[in-house]
């Protein structure tokens, strides 16, 4: 797999089999940082927050299993859980034109999935009630003021996390270790918050691994 995603820099990748991934490729690969990173967040906006205001159901309510019980909330894990912000704005950044490309692609890819999901099969988790007390608690209020209830399942923490892993696996051992004890530290924050359970958070995971896939195999 590392093989893979490095020698995607420097070999042509053929889509002749995928036109919608080689369309997003090629659209990335003529962005520039800023271009890539501002379109990223429109459409974020749009359809994170557009889909549960179309929706044509009320969302499903998921339940938390056993395995979820046993995970425990911790308030300060909050802080790991907004660290999805800056892991996505460095893996966006920080690489080359023909790695950033694929990255934008993998979670371009992800992110239409989801919000497909999320217009046609609705989901949400009821909200914990975190601490109101100190910066953690501006954190808290800063989550909740910025993200929706809904769009539970699949986890775009999750599915997200694997291209900035991607982004940074040619990048030298020390970026690469970063970037995979950020995304693990992501993930993990997701069940702690209860922002997530086990299922919505492996289907996130899921969708990114098959996105990432197909941005940066070279069967094209």
């Amino acid at each position: 797999m590392a093989k893979k995603l490095c020698d995607s820099t420097s070999t042509s990748v053929r889509v002749d089999r995928f036109l919608c991934v080689r369309a997003f490729v090629r659209f990335f690969d003529g962005c520039s940082r800023p271009q890539t990173v501002g379109l990223g967040v429109v459409f974020f906006i749009i359809g994170y927050w557009g889909a549960p205001e179309i929706t044509w159901r009320e969302p499903y309510v998921l339940e938390s299993t056993a395995l979820d019980q046993k995970i425990p909330f911790i308030d300060l894990a909050v802080w790991f859980y907004l660290l999805q912000l800056p892991l996505i704005l460095l893996a966006l950044w920080l690489p080359g034109n023909k790695i950033r490309a694929r990255v934008a692609t993998s979670m371009a890819l992800s992110f239409g999935i989801a919000c497909a999901v999320f217009f046609f099969f609705p989901t949400t988790i009821p909200r914990s009630i975190p601490s109101t007390i100190g910066l953690t608690g501006v954190a808290w209020q800063l989550l909740y003021a910025i993200d929706t209830p809904n769009n539970a399942l699949p986890s775009l923490h999750a599915a997200f996390a694997v291209p900035a892993v991607a982004a940074f696996w040619c990048e030298g051992k020390a970026r690469r270790v970063f970037a995979v004890v950020c995304a693990l530290l992501v993930m993990a924050a997701a069940l702690m918050t209860k922002q997530h359970f086990v299922i919505d958070l492996s289907v996130g995971l899921c969708l990114g691994l098959f996105c990432c896939f197909l941005a940066f195999s070279r069967k094209y």
